[in-house]
């Protein structure tokens, strides 16, 4: 509501606990009498005796005492009120701003600026009102204003009048609140009632559920909205949320005023809990999920803006406007699915509802489908003579012979053929008329393509009468689009019907990547509801959100491919197991289907079955045409789908118009008149992929070998090539083809394209006999290659592990072929097998002396590598000093060979060690200039690599405002290059943590614990970042120390100190203070001993390390009384952060010494101490541009803390 107040308006927000706003600013009372008065004044408009408000307010007191107690609120008010109005408009002297106050009476001042959220109530009750009208009787115009008006008091509602809100002291006043409560409480009730009807008849039915359920939030005993919640949830399919909005109601209504609810209510719900919905299958079996149970029947998702629309026909049939509705589409978009999903609404609205359905055999039976629909609704009926006139019946007999066996004394029908078929028509409609009379009645026909002629014509006859009568009745018809291009009766059938009735035509085409989202998220929550996500809540995990993205791929968003293969992935035994009945977590689930998509041609079954009934109905040459287009896919031309399938061109065509007359492939479209080499594509991916899959193994093999000579004679990509050789079983064309393609990916930086390019190639090496076939140039070309892409991706810890038998491969080559590379370079591949084999203790000898090995043969690519190696090991020993120095001189090389993505790389790595070392302005001038190259060459990894290391130059340097938006930059890049590329995990792992302590350092202590949760769960989700799971562990300990929240802190704190990662404890800025507070407040001394000599051992030449470790050492010093070295500790400290220029530990080092001068009682010390902290804190704030980030900064706790004691 603060958007609703204007500069200068006093604005009182009283529908919830009540609160006061002047231009947007909350009023502080001093009292809660002043607060009650003020909103007496302002809700009983009018001057009041001061006399009467005395009795009212203080009617315990006498008269003089009361009479002064009121002076002494009013007085207050002109403190609260001039205040704050006079930052807002200027007050002249002795006035009290929206008050008119005299000798005798107090009322609130009608010239001033006042508003009430009571206003805007009472004016939306007053459109409420108005019963006779309903949504869409109204002017487009119209609509917008009363819904807007309606959900803007919604809106402001939260909660009863004056919710929470007594004054113990004052019965009178608290009786008059007890009036007004009631009073603006029915006004509410009419209007969450009026706006959740609106809803539900445009079809908003998420929203009508969630109006309801605000409405419920303060009006617990309303059995008319359960009742309608009940409904609702029930009609979109979620009977479990009905159900338990029916036991809620029970139990308040058990608790509250001990009774039950209405008889009406039960049957409703006895109703729900014994009706499934159609089409829902009683599960057989037990020990099967609650989430597997789900699977029956899947939410209807993606459909919300053609639902509405069946819900507006409804609405207007009910009114009295026939209704004709075609659901149009392909097999298995999702026809029937969205009609029965209706029709289950229009039977929870207790609409009369005759369901028929034509079948392929229906052409050959007369009305079948409407027979299918009359059938059983006359058997319902006890007496059926009583709907019709015996003639009528008759004709109706015709259609239902069974009726003669129940009144064997029906007259025969009309024999003359020139007028019994009107009369059978005529009786048809007759019927549905009577039905009609308890509007309204809805005939829903499924599959109406496969419907002969006499229902067709029987149809037609009905709408129009029906449009002639104005009956209440909706027809809804299913119809598949491909029987209109084969069937033109069809066709001149729907186009007369248009002409004449009004016709609504659904068109239903794929679900859209977010729907698929969406459809993910429900079924593995086992929510049913249709269209379930809502805006605003939890986010999906990256892992889902991978998920459904390549579902989506697989399938095109075609509903049944897609909820089939939901399905499988949900069924497989492997994700069962993790759906327990308690509810497992989603990412879990995720993780684990991320597996199951990675297994080769996963189909569902019945897919399969559906599209290999198809295949099994093709002739051989048709076949082979298919298995030729599946095999070179994008290149499938006519010409080359020939060569492949080894067919004359005779024989092509005729294949060709096979597989096209029976919708397997579509003909390319004509562009411009254009002629060429056009392609053909399958009608469905998952039709190619089957195909693809049915053949046999030898058929493809040959049809890829073909496909690759062709194509290599074609402008065709390396990595097309590099496929066709694999699938053709040609390992040593493979592996040369994967390597260039690797190549060409990394020259335009598609980083995680290259790396499985080249992972590909070295799993040829190692699994085919193909050594004696290369040469060992090509081999550690591989070498070199992969490492840069792990190092320009930041996943080393993929690599090493490999380095070293990728260079005894190079070796074994150079045996078998006897290859003349030289001594000095044999003892330099030794020398690095060693290094990576080694221990961190011996590793720097061997990398020292390869480097000695490259040098001495002036080999730059050999010495880049040497030199990159023994940076690794220097960084994880902490020589930050002399890991700067090899770093150095690789930049050099880099640049001499003009490898401008690797230059970069190496400014990045420059920059993280000055950072170390304490030498702020020159790492961020490093920083930015990787990010400059970066950006030229177009390499968005490098680019979030230079902003993560420039982000944490700048928050060292207490540049809070930029430092804040280059990580939102970089964790923006991130999220993008995540989606589609795992590897880029790490980079939004090392993106998110770095904003968490930004966002610390700021003290906006609940965003930084968002954060660091989401990268714990993204952290969870992948099993390669094990590593990352101390550092997140130690942020989150920071978090919940700050927060004071000492339970969640020493979970962490746990967590971390168990870890023992070399590299990982090194990390850049680990808040490792927290990590001693919180085992300290647990009592684990020892623990956090053992975590302190592990930080001491690996802290090397790091100023920033070992100014975190003197803090948390400064901690334990205090915790066992050593205050001498508690002090040693942190002056140390101090001197450091105030050297290299850290702002963020320069205040908070010097507040936790003066803590311990205040201790000590050295009160001077701790004074100047503090105001030196002060001042730091000061500058800090005044650099924030944002106000409002300033003033957040300046109240946290901390720094509360710092500036009270260092005034």
């Amino acid at each position: 509501m603060l958007e609703l107040s204007n500069e200068g308006t006093l604005y009182f927000a009283l529908l919830g606990p009540p609160q006061v706003y002047i231009g947007g600013r909350l009023l502080i009372f001093p009292s809660r009498k002043a607060l009650a008065l003020l909103i007496y004044l302002a809700v009983q408009p009018g001057k009041h005796a001061r006399k009467t408000l005395s009795e009212l307010f203080w009617a315990e007191s006498d008269a003089a005492h009361a009479r002064a107690a009121l002076r002494t609120t009013v007085l207050e008010l002109r403190d609260v009120l001039t205040k704050e109005a006079s930052l807002s408009a200027s007050i002249g002297p002795n006035r009290i701003p929206y008050l008119h106050v005299d000798r005798e009476t107090l009322s609130l001042d009608v010239t001033s600026e006042v508003d009430l959220d009571l206003h805007i109530l009472q004016a939306a009750w007053t459109l409420a009102q108005d019963t006779a009208r309903t949504y869409t009787t109204l002017t487009e115009e119209a609509r917008h204003a009363h819904l807007a008006q309606m959900q803007e008091a919604a809106r402001l509602s939260r909660g009863e009048f004056l919710a929470d809100f007594s004054l113990h002291n004052a019965p009178g006043f608290d009786d008059w609140a007890r009036f007004q409560r009631e009073y603006w409480h029915m006004r509410l009730q009419l209007v969450f009632d009026r706006l959740s009807h609106w809803y539900e008849e445009i079809g908003e039915i998420d929203q009508a559920i969630a109006t309801i359920i605000r409405w419920l939030s303060f009006s617990l005993l309303n059995e008319d909205a359960s009742q309608r919640l009940m409904r609702l949830h029930f009609a979109t399919g979620n009977r479990v949320a009905a159900l338990q909005a029916y036991e809620a109601l029970r139990a308040i209504l058990s608790s509250e005023i001990h009774a039950e609810p209405t008889p009406e209510t039960m049957a409703l719900a006895e109703r729900i809990r014994t009706t499934p919905p159609p089409h829902q299958q009683t599960p057989s079996g037990a020990g099967i999920s609650s989430q597997l149970l789900a699977l029956r029947k899947p939410p209807l998702i993606g459909r919300t803006r053609e639902y509405g629309i069946l819900l507006q026909c409804y609405h207007a049939a009910r009114l009295g406007q026939p209704q004709v509705v075609l659901l149009e589409g392909e097999a298995g978009i999702g026809k029937t699915r969205l009609a029965t999903e209706f029709v289950d609404w229009a039977i929870a609205q207790k609409a009369d509802v005759l369901h028929g359905q034509a079948f392929e055999s229906s052409k050959r039976l007369s009305y079948q489908p409407l027979i299918n629909a009359l059938r059983p609704r006359i058997e319902q009926e006890n007496a059926p003579e009583d709907l019709l006139h015996d003639v009528w019946l008759a004709e109706i007999a015709r259609l239902l012979p069974e009726l003669r066996e129940r009144y064997p004394d029906l007259a025969s029908p009309v024999t003359d053929a020139s007028v019994a078929r009107n009369h059978l028509f005529e009786a048809v409609a007759r019927l549905l008329d009577v039905l009609a009379t308890r509007p309204p009645l809805l005939l829903f026909l499924d599959d109406l393509h496969w419907s002969d002629s006499a229902t067709l014509d029987l149809l037609h006859y009905l709408a129009r009468g029906f449009a002639e009568h104005t009956t209440p009745v909706m027809l809804l018809f299913t119809l598949r689009t491909e029987t209109l291009q084969t069937t033109p009766r069809l066709s001149e059938w729907r186009a007369n019907l248009g002409r004449m009735v009004p016709l609504t035509r659904l068109q239903l085409g794929p679900l859209s990547a977010q729907d698929t989202l969406h459809l993910l998220q429900a079924m593995i929550s086992g929510d049913q509801r249709s269209d379930s996500y809502v805006p605003g809540t939890r986010p999906p995990s990256v892992s889902l959100e991978r998920v459904s993205q390549r579902i989506f791929t697989e399938t095109g968003g075609q509903p049944f491919f897609l909820i089939e293969m939901l399905k499988l992935l949900l069924a497989h035994s492997t994700v069962a197991q993790q759906l327990g009945a308690d509810g497992t977590r989603n990412e879990d689930v995720a993780t684990t289907m991320i597996k199951e998509l990675s297994v080769p041609r996963l189909f569902p079954p019945s897919v399969r079955e559906l599209i290999s009934l198809q295949l099994d109905r093709l002739s051989p040459t048709a076949f082979a045409f298919l298995v030729a287009g599946a095999v070179l896919e994008q290149e499938a031309s006519f010409e080359w789908i020939c060569q492949v399938a080894d067919l004359s061109e005779q024989a092509g065509l005729v294949a060709l118009d096979e597989v096209l007359r029976n919708r397997l492939m579509l003909a390319p479209l004509r562009q411009n008149n254009q002629s060429g080499n056009r392609t053909y594509t399958f009608t469905h991916d998952m039709i190619r992929k089957i195909v693809y899959v049915e053949a046999s193994e030898a058929r493809s093999s040959i049809f890829h070998r073909r496909a690759l000579s062709i194509l290599q004679q074609a402008s065709v990509s390396v990595a097309k090539l590099a496929y066709h050789a694999l699938a053709a079983g040609l390992s040593e064309a493979a592996f040369h083809f994967s390597v260039v393609a690797g190549d060409e990916a990394r020259a335009i930086f598609a980083l995680d394209d290259a790396t499985e390019h080249y992972e590909q190639a070295w799993q040829l090496l190692t699994q085919q006999p193909l050594s004696e076939k290369l040469s060992a140039s090509e081999v550690h070309h591989l070498y070199v290659s992969l490492k840069q892409a792990y190092e320009l991706t930041r996943t080393w810890e993929q690599g090493r592990a490999l380095y070293g038998d990728m260079l005894k491969q190079v070796l074994r080559v150079v045996a078998q072929n006897n290859d003349t590379i030289g001594l000095t370079r044999i003892q330099w591949y030794q020398t690095m097998i060693e290094l990576y084999t080694a221990k961190l203790a011996n590793a720097t000898a061997h990398g020292e002396r390869a480097a000695a090995f490259a040098r001495s043969i002036g080999q730059t690519d050999l010495i880049i590598q040497s030199l990159d190696a023994l940076a690794s090991i220097k960084m994880e020993l902490g020589a930050w000093e002399e890991y700067e120095l090899l770093i150095t001189e690789a930049h050099t090389l880099y640049i001499t060979i003009q490898d401008r993505a690797m230059a970069a790389d190496s400014l990045c790595m420059l920059a993280h060690a000055h950072l170390r070392r304490g030498q702020l302005n020159v790492g961020i001038v490093q920083a930015r200039n990787a990010l400059t190259i970066n950006k030229q060459i177009k390499n968005v990894w490098g680019q979030i690599n230079a902003l993560y290391d420039l982000g944490a130059g700048l928050c060292d340097s207490g540049a809070y405002t930029e430092a804040l938006a280059i990580a939102l930059q970089a964790a923006a890049s991130a999220r993008t290059l995540s989606m589609n590329s795992a590897r880029a995990h790490t980079l939004l792992l090392r993106a998110l943590i770095q904003l968490g302590s930004i966002y610390r350092a700021m003290q906006t202590v609940y965003a930084a614990r968002e954060i660091d949760l989401e990268a714990l769960k993204l952290n969870e989700e992948n099993a390669a970042h094990t590593s990352y799971t101390m550092i997140i562990a130690t942020v989150l300990c920071a978090d919940y120390v700050l927060a004071g929240e000492w339970t969640a802190a020493q979970r962490y704190a746990q967590r971390a100190a168990t870890i023992a990662d070399n590299q990982m404890l090194s990390y850049i800025d680990l808040p490792h203070w927290s990590v001693t507070e919180a085992l300290l407040h647990a009592g684990k001394v020892v623990q956090t001993r053992q975590h302190l000599l592990r930080l001491n051992a690996h802290n090397g030449d790091s100023l920033r390390d070992r100014i975190q470790y003197l803090r948390a050492y400064a901690k334990l010093s205090r915790w066992e009384g050593h205050h001498e070295q508690a002090h040693s500790s942190l002056e140390e400290a101090r001197v450091l952060a105030e050297g290299i220029g850290l702002a963020d530990d320069q205040w908070q080092v010097q507040m936790v010494l003066a803590d311990l001068y205040q201790s000590q009682g050295e009160q001077t010390l701790a004074d100047q101490t503090y105001a030196r902290a002060a001042t730091v804190v000061q500058e800090l704030a005044r650099k924030i541009v944002d106000e409002t980030v300033r003033d957040s900064f300046l109240t946290a706790p901390q720094v509360r803390h710092v500036l009270e004691q260092g005034k």
